[in-house]
């Protein structure tokens, strides 16, 4: 590995981060927004910087995992919008080389050295939910967006207290961040071989999980809860500490209401610690838990737009969902051509107003552009990416996270850390899966 290709190794973990701010700005068409972000622009470098370690991959592997793109790559021919079509293939040669690149390259450097990385990532994911935090603060104190960078629907005007997106494009991109880290943290802070010190993984492990609920991002929430019941189940047996996840997470949900219903206090709106938490509350339970108080009349300060659960936010992703599968009949054993979702959705379905819609669920994505022959291609190359990789708890927690999240979000660019992260830390996490080397030797000797 080279000095150049370790500095980049070290920069993912903060590249991944910014997919949103700051980025490049070169216009825009009918169907999509010309920008460049830190995370493509990283993706570009790695490549030019390690393409000559592709001459010593074993072309098998190699084939295995250019399956998919190279299916889409053939489906530009039919795709009806090339331009998209074309940034989007781009984008999924350099994910699939670079992955399975930088799988390769952290097999071979010291445990120290991957110590040292993966304590990095843990210390700079905490200095971004710091930011998040203070994006909530900034907020509730009346700061301007251009300041606190949130989403415009981000903010208290929406439900009386700020959600934090981070340097993403919505919180929903921010909170599926976290899931990895989060996850990470809590196997290592029950780990018979832990790497830290208990105190500063549980506290990292607070703040991390803390944050997440904070995003108000329910598929990343869901999602995040659904892979620690994995994560348990698969530590359990190995250490029965690994129970007391649940009353860390149970505490911290509890604490993060508290702190939208503080930022519901202190923000300029006719909302109080009260109605924030149980409007919280009320919007995470899919409006079944209902605890919000009679609301009261006032002409003195500022209504939220939502008073609680927003069941558009549900039906919008659902209704794109149908709709694209309406329009993937036409085609669906090759689909409509990468890049073609937002345009063909248009074109069957003027009433969106924009050919820059995106189906909201990963998979159906995929069918409609590229058809069931693209998804069996897509299964090909992940099964070739995970071949002969230990199934370690985080590995399987955080696939189980990874398929629920894709039904609630797609986007390529503003999601690369789903392929990015997993080849560079669950080789780092097999160090503390595996069985200690004096205890493998005295096996041997016996």
């Amino acid at each position: 590995m080279t000095k150049i290709q370790r500095s980049l190794i070290c920069c993912l973990p903060v590249c991944v981060f910014f997919s949103a701010w700051p980025s490049l700005t070169f216009g825009s068409s009918n169907s999509m927004n010309f920008e460049l972000s830190l995370i493509e622009i990283w993706l570009v470098t790695f490549f030019i910087f390690s393409f000559p370690i592709l001459k010593k991959i074993p072309r098998k592997h190699f084939f295995a995992i250019s399956v998919f793109p190279f299916f889409a790559t053939i489906s530009l021919i039919w795709t009806s919008n090339p331009i998209r079509g074309v940034l989007t293939v781009g984008v999924l040669w350099l994910v699939s080389v670079d992955s399975l690149i930088i799988f390769r390259l952290i097999r071979k450097i010291s445990h120290v050295q991957r110590l040292k990385i993966l304590k990095n990532y843990l210390c700079i994911t905490s200095v971004i939910c710091l930011f998040c935090i203070a994006q909530c603060l900034f907020d509730a104190l009346g700061l301007d967006r251009q300041f606190t960078l949130l989403c415009q629907g981000c903010t208290y005007q929406s439900f009386g207290f700020s959600h934090p997106n981070g340097f993403t494009l919505e919180p929903q991109f921010m909170g599926n961040l976290l899931i990895f880290p989060a996850l990470t943290s809590l196997y290592l802070l029950f780990s018979p071989k832990r790497p830290f010190s208990r105190r500063f993984l549980f506290s990292v492990t607070s703040l991390l999980i803390f944050t997440l609920f904070l995003t108000f991002s329910r598929g990343a929430i869901y999602a995040f809860l659904l892979s620690s019941v994995f994560l348990v189940a698969l530590s359990v047996r190995k250490n029965r500490l690994s129970l007391l996840t649940f009353p860390i997470i149970i505490v911290l949900f509890v604490f993060s209401l508290c702190f939208q219903g503080f930022l519901a206090q202190i923000s300029p709106t006719s909302d109080n610690f009260i109605t924030g938490a149980a409007k919280s509350l009320h919007h995470l339970s899919l409006g079944h838990i209902d605890l919000r108080p009679t609301p009261e009349e006032t002409t003195d300060s500022e209504t939220p737009k939502f008073t609680g659960y927003v069941s558009e936010s549900t039906s919008i992703r659902t209704s794109l969902t149908g709709l694209a599968l309406s329009v993937w009949k036409s085609a669906p054993v090759i689909g409509t051509g990468i890049g073609s979702a937002g345009t063909v959705l248009f074109q069957n379905y003027p009433e969106l107003g924009t050919s820059k819609e995106i189906v909201q669920n990963q998979y159906v994505s995929i069918l409609l552009e590229l058809g069931i022959i693209g998804a069996i291609c897509l299964i090909i190359s992940v099964i070739a990416q995970l071949k002969n990789r230990k199934l370690t708890p985080v590995f399987v927690a955080y696939s189980v996270a990874t398929a629920a999240t894709l039904f609630f979000f797609s986007g390529l660019p503003n999601a690369l850390h789903v392929y990015l992260l997993p080849p560079l830390f669950l080789p780092i996490l097999e160090d503390f899966a595996q069985p200690s080397v004096r205890r493998s030797r005295r096996h041997q000797k016996h």
